[in-house]
């Protein structure tokens, strides 16, 4: 009697070509997998490195740029002062000098210091200097300052870069105020509006036209001031009518 055998599933040929098939499947999947981590980890070790790099050239060129010009001037004046010992009037200009410049070099410094210390990169580091800046540097003059903040701030975090810019275009703001406005009052208002730090900077002084403005305030200011702003993705206005106000909004970075 003759009889013939059929092969159990896992014994014909179709069912061990799948499975060695599915095997290089396999094996080619993990090894795009893993190339794709690595390729990956390797491109993120990349972008923070240049990251890094980005600060730590910001970083050089601050204190290059405030620092560096500062201490020239103050060994200037000084080598000036003992020039004109013999002049005793002369002297009392020189140091009043040296004293202006060292207190401009000490506040520059400060800046450099909160903008790399990463205990700041948060909402709530950059509206604290804000406003410890604010208070400073209107206590000795004729303008009263009115913060508004307001009493809970969301908890989100800011990069370095990006804290840095909004103060920079604030401060060329209050530069502008003491400057040219002739104001007596300043309103600074901070919050969060539609996923981004609104800032509103409004004086009572003169106002001003930027395309009509005298031959001594046509500087870069303004044109840096909303350059910073466009970088960070946000949009910066001014708006004359009884003074100036300057509306800033700047996307919140991705958290």
């Amino acid at each position: 009697m003759e009889f013939v055998l059929q092969p159990h599933l896992w014994q014909t040929w179709w069912c061990r070509g799948s499975a060695a098939l599915l095997v290089i499947a396999l094996a080619s999947g993990v090894a795009r997998y893993t190339t794709r981590k690595r390729l990956q980890r390797k491109l993120e070790i990349l972008e923070h490195r240049n990251a890094l790099e980005k600060e730590r050239g910001r970083i050089a060129k601050d204190i290059h740029d405030d620092l560096g010009s500062s201490l020239t001037r103050i060994m200037m004046l000084g080598e000036r002062a003992e020039e004109g010992l013999a002049r005793r009037e002369e002297v009392g200009v020189h140091v009043g000098k040296i004293v202006s410049s060292a207190r401009h070099t000490v506040q520059a410094l400060d800046e450099i210091v909160w903008a790399v210390n990463p205990e700041n990169d948060t909402l709530e580091g950059l509206v604290e200097y804000l406003s410890h800046y604010t208070n400073e540097l209107f206590e000795n003059s004729n303008i009263s300052c009115r913060l508004e903040i307001p009493v809970q701030l969301p908890n989100c975090a800011l990069p370095a870069e990006f804290r840095h810019a909004l103060f920079l275009v604030v401060k060329e703001a209050f530069n502008n105020i003491l400057k040219h406005a002739a104001a007596t009052q300043v309103r600074v208002e901070v919050g969060i509006l539609d996923s981004a730090v609104h800032l509103v900077i409004e004086d009572n002084g003169c106002g001003f036209d930027p395309k009509h403005l005298p031959a001594g305030r046509r500087g870069n200011g303004l044109g840096n001031m909303r350059k910073r702003i466009e970088v960070l993705g946000g949009q910066l206005t001014f708006t004359n009518n009884q003074g100036t106000r300057i509306n800033i909004l700047a996307p919140l970075p991705n958290q």
